[in-house]
């Protein structure tokens, strides 16, 4: 994004220029960065421009939630910066598992007080003519689907209009009924608290795609691996 960019014009910061989260629409790719600020971003293949659509009002954070419906509409599950690391503190507890213990002590500390991710609407229709990246995107909130969690991974039913997500840290799926204006939180789909590496020690391990089926089945990973 930034060598497509004009120099001091609408290129996204260096410390907010993580790209985490990509969405093909009908004419355009999409995406949404991470860092000490997330933004919303639009590239045209056809001319190869990329083109900011603001910040997201205070979310650090868009992983894996970036959806698009046939109209173009996008849809926007923010969250806090997960690639964002902690000072590992010393041992806090013993026993076989504790490394994985404490970490999962500090996560929900560092999520204390958080008021949760939100689902944002973003409408081309309403685009600026000229927008900038330090100015607000043309976004409409359509509120929290889980109070305390931040949007990990989400995607759209295009034919029954509904939004499927997964949160962080503690892997709620829900729902998000778009011609009902309605959330249905159905709780963690996981068990086990596990943290990988080496590319982030301090991030819990958890799904990072969600798909729909035909059917309106969706399929996701959960403990062990398993489907």
């Amino acid at each position: 994004y930034r060598t497509l960019g004009y120099p001091n014009f609408n290129e996204i910061p260096g410390d907010a220029a993580f790209i985490t989260a990509l969405a093909a629409g009908p004419d355009r790719i999409y995406g949404a960065t991470s860092g000490v600020q997330s933004y919303l971003f639009a590239y045209a293949p056809d001319t190869n421009r990329v083109k900011p659509l603001g910040r997201l009002a205070d979310a650090q954070g868009v992983h894996h939630s970036l959806a698009v419906d046939p109209a173009g509409v996008v849809y926007i599950g923010t969250g806090k910066n997960t690639l964002k690391s902690f000072t590992i503190k010393p041992d806090l507890s013993f026993g076989l598992n504790h490394i994985s213990q404490d970490l999962w002590t500090q996560v929900k500390e560092h999520y204390a007080g958080y008021a949760g991710g939100h689902i944002l609407r973003y409408d081309p229709s309403s685009e600026a003519r000229t927008p900038r990246p330090d100015q607000p995107a043309t976004v409409k909130d359509m509120g929290v689907p889980v109070a305390g969690e931040g949007i990990y991974c989400m995607t759209l039913d295009p034919e029954r209009q509904v939004l499927y997500g997964i949160t962080y840290p503690r892997a709620h799926f829900f729902l998000y009924d778009l011609k009902a204006a309605r959330v249905e939180d159905k709780g963690s789909i996981f068990k086990e608290v596990l943290f990988g590496g080496p590319d982030d020690r301090t991030l819990r391990t958890l799904p990072r795609d969600l798909v729909v089926g035909d059917s309106g089945d969706v399929y996701t990973s959960t403990d062990d691996g398993h489907l």
